[in-house]
C-alpha cells in the first residue's frame, strides 16, 4: 500500500529540560529528557479506539476513580471540597502516626518517571477485570453507553444493539479486548528498524487510559483498607480525614493535615506498582499548572497559576 499502517517512533523534547535557545539545562542525574513517542496516525478505526477509551473512562469513574482528575479546571473545586474534610491532631505540628514533626499542612508532590514503560499490561487487565466485576456486582451492568462527541459523557448500561448518531454502546468484553490489543501493540519503526517498547507506549491507542485504570484501581485498594496496614493512627479516624490525593495522569499530589511527609511517602510507596519520584518536602509545591503554598499561621493552603496565561486553572476564567 502507498501508506504504511505501521506505527513509528520519534523523540519528543521535554521543554523543562532545554532552554529556548536549544541548550540542555537539565541537571537531574539520570533524568530522561526525551519522550519516546509512538505515532498511530495511520492505524485504522482511530475514532472507534477513541470512543472505547471514553467508555473505559466511564467504567473507571463508575467503580472508583481513585485520585483521578480528568480536567485541570476541576482541580480547584475538588481541592476545596476535600481540603474541607481534613482533620488535624491535637498538635498540628506533630504527626499522629509517628509523632514526628510536620508542617501545619503537608504537601507531597510526585510524578511517575517513565510511567508508561513501568506499567505491566497484565496488571492493567487484572485491574480492568476487577472493575468490570465490581460494576456487575453493584449495578448489574455489563455494558457502557458513551456519547460520540465531546464532552465525554456516558453511563453504565445500554443495549449493544443500539444504533444512534449520538451514542454508542460497548460491552465490557469488547472493551477488554480493545484494552488487551492496545497493550500488545508495542512494536514501532524507526527508519528501517523495528523496535519493541517496554510496558506501554506513549501515544498508544489506549495507553493513557490503561495506565489510569491501573493506578485508580491501586488507589481504591489503598483507600478501601490498604492504608490500615501502613499507618497506625488513633481510632475513629476516617481515611478522608487523614489525607486526600489528586492525580492528573502521572502527576500526583497528596495533602494531609495530620500526617508528616515521611508517612505520606511510606503510604505512596505501598500503594503503587510503579515507581514515583517524590519532590523534597517544602511549604510551596508546584503541581501541574498550579503552585500551592502552606500558610503556617492559619494551616490553610493557597494556590496560584504557574503560568499567568492559564488563570482558568484557578477558576478565574474559562479555558480558551
Amino acid at each position: 500500500p502507498k501508506t504504511s499502517f505501521a506505527p513509528y517512533m520519534y523523540p519528543f523534547v521535554k521543554a523543562k529540560c532545554f532552554a529556548a535557545s536549544g541548550g540542555h539545562t537539565c541537571q537531574k542525574i539520570g533524568h530522561s529528557c526525551l519522550r519516546k513517542v509512538v505515532s498511530f496516525v495511520h492505524v485504522p478505526w482511530r475514532r472507534a479506539w477513541r470512543l472505547g477509551g471514553r467508555a473505559v473512562q466511564i467504567l473507571i469513574s463508575s467503580t472508583g476513580p481513585g485520585f483521578s482528575v480528568w480536567k485541570l479546571k476541576q482541580v480547584v473545586p475538588i481541592f476545596r471540597q476535600k481540603f474541607g474534610m481534613l482533620r488535624w491532631g491535637p498538635d498540628p505540628q506533630e504527626c499522629i502516626c509517628c509523632n514526628g514533626p510536620k508542617w501545619y499542612t503537608t504537601l507531597l508532590v510526585a510524578d511517575a518517571a517513565q510511567m508508561y514503560e513501568q506499567v505491566d499490561s497484565r496488571l492493567v487487565l487484572d485491574a480492568f477485570d476487577a472493575k468490570a466485576a465490581l460494576l456487575l456486582q453493584l449495578q448489574e451492568k455489563d455494558t457502557i453507553t458513551v456519547r460520540r462527541q465531546f464532552p465525554v459523557r456516558g453511563w453504565p448500561g445500554g443495549s449493544i444493539h443500539t444504533r444512534s448518531r449520538n451514542f454508542i454502546v460497548f460491552s465490557v468484553a469488547q472493551l477488554r479486548r480493545m484494552l488487551q490489543a492496545s497493550c500488545m501493540l508495542r512494536f514501532a519503526s524507526i527508519g528501517n528498524l523495528v523496535v519493541k517498547a517496554r510496558g506501554l507506549v506513549i501515544g498508544g491507542l489506549l495507553s493513557m487510559i490503561s495506565a489510569v485504570c491501573l493506578l485508580s484501581f491501586e488507589e481504591e485498594q489503598f483507600l478501601q483498607g490498604g492504608w490500615t496496614r501502613v499507618w497506625q493512627v488513633p481510632p475513629q479516624w476516617e481515611i478522608h480525614e487523614l489525607f486526600f490525593g489528586l492525580r492528573y495522569v502521572d502527576d500526583l499530589l497528596l495533602v494531609s493535615g495530620s500526617l508528616c511527609h515521611q508517612c505520606l511517602r511510606t503510604g505512596l510507596c505501598s500503594m503503587f506498582s510503579v515507581h514515583f519520584d517524590i519532590n523534597l518536602e517544602e511549604a510551596e509545591q508546584t503541581w501541574t499548572d498550579l503552585v500551592f503554598s502552606v500558610d503556617p499561621m492559619t494551616r490553610g493552603v493557597s494556590w496560584t497559576a504557574k503560568n499567568p496565561n492559564r488563570l482558568w486553572v484557578q477558576g478565574k476564567g474559562d479555558k480558551k
